[in-house]
């Protein structure tokens, strides 16, 4: 029961650092 409530918060942990890094880019 508990793998799967922290699996579920590692992909929002990975999808907030997607959104993060994607913004982070440097403008051309």
């Amino acid at each position: 029961m508990l793998d799967a409530e922290e699996n579920k918060w590692m992909i929002v942990g990975d999808t907030h650092s997607y959104f993060v890094h994607s913004h982070s880019i440097p403008r051309r």
